[in-house]
């Protein structure tokens, strides 16, 4: 396995230098392992755009490089070491992971038809971006690309920031937008995801817990009621006894207090793993 870490305004200097960059996990061809190419699959951390977490970025990437994906990790632009760092800089930098990716697919033994974005609470909001603003003249003239190029195959949302009202989290618009922008409804609804899905918003797998006193559940219920609205695929999964940032709810993000709560809780609810995989087969026909 080749692991690199790249500064994303290296790989693209139009892109505004705040730190951001991408750690990939990529597969060599071999011939003792049968696969031709490879779905790969863009990871964006949460953290409230506050910081990024790294119980969502490691173990998810090597449970999804042990399933056979190409894996790309977006450390993208958050306050903690980038404070003026606002949107659409965050856009551009996970934009700047699918753009990568396919357009070094053949290297990178990637199906370009088969490029999926998962996401974790704010991270969530990141991978609901890439799905719904994929179209954004920022985003095409950024890359020179159209919107078709630029549209990920499908979402994994993960206890996801979708909406920007009375169930928003406050603190990642505040964070991505900054106090003026965030004060102004036009601005929270250009990055509220639910708002933007369209008939063209690629499927999406979400899941959420009951007990979510973060970002409350009602971000997956409406974000699944508005794509059924729309005629595009979705699975929607909440889970009881959980709170917020299960990520793969084992022992290796065990330490985490909202989850260690439920001891009792945490082998059902980490099954989300397993379906989401038996999803993106179905959703992208994976063959294996």
């Amino acid at each position: 396995m080749i692991v690199k870490k790249m500064n994303i305004s290296e790989i693209y200097p139009q892109i505004p230098d705040f730190g951001a960059y991408i750690t990939t996990y990529f597969t060599e061809k071999s011939n003792e392992i049968n696969f031709g190419k490879r779905p790969a699959i863009v990871i964006f951390p949460g953290g409230g755009y506050w910081f990024t977490s790294d119980r969502e970025a490691d173990p998810i990437a090597l449970k999804f490089a042990s399933e056979g994906y190409q894996v790309a990790i977006v450390r993208y632009s958050t306050k903690d070491k980038a404070k003026e760092a606002y949107y659409p800089q965050q856009i551009l930098e996970g934009f700047a992971a699918i753009n990568y990716i396919r357009d070094h697919a053949d290297e990178l033994n990637v199906d370009v038809n088969k490029v999926a974005v998962i996401g974790f609470s704010a991270g969530g909001h990141m991978a609901g971006m890439m799905g719904t603003l994929y179209g954004e003249k920022v985003v095409t003239d950024t890359f020179g690309k159209t919107a078709a190029q630029m549209r990920p195959d499908a979402m994994v949302l993960s206890y996801a920031v979708l909406s920007s009202g009375e169930f928003g989290h406050r603190d990642s618009f505040w964070h991505l937008l900054g106090d003026a922008a965030a004060h102004n409804p036009e601005m929270r609804n250009k990055v509220d995801v639910i708002e933007n899905v369209t008939k063209d918003t690629p499927p999406a797998f979400l899941w959420t817990t009951f007990n979510d006193d973060c970002v409350p559940a009602q971000n997956s219920i409406m974000m699944a009621t508005k794509m059924l609205e729309n005629g595009v695929p979705c699975e929607l999964h909440m889970y009881h006894n959980m709170g917020h940032g299960a990520s793969l709810c084992n022992f290796t993000v065990a330490g985490n207090p909202d989850i260690a709560k439920f001891d009792t809780n945490k082998e059902h609810v980490s099954g989300w793993i397993k379906l989401c995989m038996e999803w993106l087969r179905e959703q992208m026909n994976i063959k294996f």
